[in-house]
């Protein structure tokens, strides 16, 4: 999971990562440019600890599909 530019490098480093914060116009340009790279789990109507949670959960189905 990740929510800032501090994030970036380990983010692009992993096979996927989750985004339940989008906290500046650099990581939105990225996961922008990166879809398949990114899931941003916060919408209109999922923010905090609810898109956390959303992360969380579909971090656990990927692991449960083997998708590691």
């Amino acid at each position: 999971m990740c929510d800032d530019d501090n994030d970036l490098e380990m983010a692009l480093a992993c096979l996927h990562a989750y985004v339940p914060s989008i906290s500046s116009t650099s990581l939105a340009a990225t996961i922008q440019s990166s879809p398949g790279k990114f899931t941003a789990t916060c919408k209109d109507a999922v923010q905090g600890t609810h898109a956390t949670e959303m992360a969380l959960d579909l971090i656990l189905e990927r692991i449960a599909a083997g998708k590691t």
